[in-house]
């Protein structure tokens, strides 16, 4: 054994000092604490848009036949998303106007048997939706004109949001 010029006390502690595992540090701790918050921003953000249900609306058409009373004729697959109570919203001229589904004909009908009903001219029946499901529907403001086509629109279900994202097909 060679004689050495170090103390033994200062070898040992140099010795432990290799033997401790130290990480290269390639970023400074404030950059390692944004990339982790990041990270946890990103994973809410993603559960968020797997969870929230966003809804889904069914488009139809809506003919005034009296005062404040509708009828609105909806595509006959979604006769069983439809129900009383439930809110309609009209475009007329640019605005939303809401209204509320007061009863559901429990038939699909054609536009000849809904003209008949409500005495509607028939080149108005003829621009309808055949067959098709029948709502009547109250309306919160006046000022139409009796016998215009409107579009309607219905909340006929939910879809998940991440849905929307054009390369996903989730239902």
């Amino acid at each position: 054994m060679r004689p050495t010029i170090f103390r033994q006390k200062s070898v040992q502690q140099h010795h432990q000092g290799h033997d401790v595992a130290m990480i290269p540090q390639f970023i400074s701790p404030r950059v390692f604490l944004y990339l982790w918050l990041l990270l946890v921003v990103s994973v809410i953000g993603s559960a968020a848009v797997w969870l929230i249900d966003v809804p889904v609306y069914t488009s139809g058409q809506a003919i005034r036949v009296s005062d404040r009373t509708l009828i609105a004729l909806f595509p006959p697959e979604r006769q069983p998303y439809l129900y009383e109570g439930q809110t309609l919203f009209l475009q007329i001229e640019n605005r939303r106007v809401p209204g509320a589904i007061v009863r559901l004909l429990p038939d699909l009908s054609t536009s000849e048997t809904v003209g008949q009903q409500y005495q509607l001219n028939n080149h108005i029946t003829s621009a309808l939706i055949q067959p098709a499901a029948v709502v009547v529907v109250r309306l919160q403001t006046d000022g139409m004109a009796a016998g215009t086509i409107y579009e309607a629109e219905v909340a006929s279900g939910k879809r998940p949001m991440l849905s929307l994202l054009p390369f996903l097909s989730v239902e």
